[in-house]
Formats: structure tokens, sequence, C-alpha cells
């Protein structure tokens, strides 16, 4: 970990590590793309190879805090919704 476990309610940055009061009841352990538009992270950390130094990292995908949705489904099985939302054919950048 690069921060301290809490760290980010310290510093006033939402993390997707430790305590966060927004945690969902179905969480998105992987770190696919998609999971990470979703999730609306804006920065990763990396290490430069070149000077071995880590940082943050913007992304220039990430989703903005608050969006309108118009096209859903509602999922009532549980056990669909993650395969649902990995399949090719749903395109989680459609509003």
């Amino acid at each position: 970990m690069v921060f301290f476990k809490n760290q980010g309610s310290v510093n006033r940055i939402f993390l997707m590590e430790g305590y966060n009061p927004l945690r969902l009841k179905r969480e998105l352990v992987d770190r696919k793309e998609k999971t990470l538009d979703i999730l609306n992270v804006k920065y990763t950390v990396r290490v430069d190879e070149r000077s071995r130094s880590m940082g943050l990292f913007l992304r220039p995908a990430y989703f903005p805090r608050c969006r309108m949705v118009h096209d859903f489904v509602v999922e009532p099985q549980e056990d669909n919704i993650l395969p649902r939302l990995y399949a090719p054919s749903f395109d989680h950048r459609k509003p």
C-alpha cells in the first residue's frame, strides 16, 4: 500500500482501500479498466520505470462524480449482476 490504512480519510482522499462510508454491498474488487471507470477512480498509483519513483497518475477515462443515466436494467438475480456488468455487450459509457 502506498498510503497507511485509512489515511485517505485524514487527507480527504477517497481510496478503494480502508474505511469508506460509501462502500458498496457488492464490491468490485478487480482492477479492470471498466471497474475503475464505474467507481470514478480518478488517479492510479504507478511506478515510473525510468526514474524508479512512484506517483499518482490521472486516468483520463474516469467518470465525473455525478452523472445522469437514462437507459438502465434492474437485474433481479444477484448472481447475474457481475457477469452482466462485465459482458462485452454492456457499454458502461452510454448514458
